[in-house]
C-alpha cells in the first residue's frame, strides 16, 4: 500500500517500514466504517498512510501521527 504525494508522484517508504493508514474518527463507533464512509473520512483528508520501522520509539511515533493530525496536539495517544 502506498500514497500519493502532493505531486503525484507515489511515496516510496523503505522495505523495512511498517505501513499503517489511520482514520481519525470523531467518535467512538463499533465497527469499522463502511466504504462510503471511508471515502467522505479520506476526502476530509482524515485518512492517512504513515510508516514507521521498529527503531521509532513511542514518542516518535506519536510525533509522526499528530504531524499529520494536527487536531491531535496535546492529546494522549497512548491508548
Amino acid at each position: 500500500m502506498s500514497g500519493n504525494d502532493t505531486d503525484g508522484n507515489p511515496i516510496r517508504f523503505s522495505r523495512r517500514a511498517f505501513i499503517r493508514t489511520f482514520v481519525h474518527l470523531d467518535k467512538r463507533v463499533k465497527a469499522a466504517p463502511s466504504k462510503r464512509e471511508f471515502e467522505k473520512l479520506k476526502n476530509a483528508g482524515r485518512v492517512k498512510v504513515i510508516a514507521f520501522t521498529k527503531n521509532h520509539t513511542a514518542g516518535e511515533i506519536d510525533q509522526l501521527i499528530v504531524s499529520h493530525f494536527p487536531t491531535l496536539v496535546g492529546r494522549d495517544l497512548s491508548r
